[in-house]
């Protein structure tokens, strides 16, 4: 990720600690692997994953979410790809809502105050989420 683009691992574990009834897929950069699986090894209602090799592993993980949210704007395009429901998190840095935005049909754009994702308020992205799976009538996290 580009710098003010990653979030810690605690307002990970706070966001999925909110949805206990979820299932989680934790995504990583191959030098980041570590900080996942620390990420992982606590929490419950995360599906602990294998490293991907390639971007074309990643398109088929997320290709089978029920939504993802996320900072990474690689991930942003492999889910408008698969129409993926997406709740992105930018920095304030218009350029990169304007040339790296969701294409996907359900998205929620939520934007820092700060050149960091890390100043975004946790609640925020928790309502977020908790507004976009109200959205959903099933419940096993697959789509349809």
């Amino acid at each position: 990720g580009h710098i003010g683009g990653r979030r810690t691992n605690q307002q990970w574990s706070e966001l999925i600690n909110n949805f206990p009834n979820e299932t989680f897929v934790i995504f990583s950069a191959p030098q980041d692997i570590e900080k996942k699986r620390n990420l992982e090894r606590p929490l419950a209602n995360v599906l602990h994953s294998p490293s991907t090799r390639n971007i074309y592993e990643v398109g088929e993980i997320v290709k089978k979410l029920k939504i993802l949210v996320t900072p990474d704007t690689s991930l942003v395009h492999i889910a408008s790809c698969y129409d993926t429901p997406i709740i992105a998190l930018y920095r304030k840095h218009e350029a990169d809502r304007s040339q790296f935005g969701p294409l996907s049909t359900i998205q929620e754009i939520i934007v820092s105050p700060t050149i960091d994702v890390i100043d975004i308020d946790s609640s925020e992205v928790t309502g977020a989420l908790s507004k976009m799976l109200k959205m959903f009538p099933y419940a096993d996290g697959n789509k349809g």
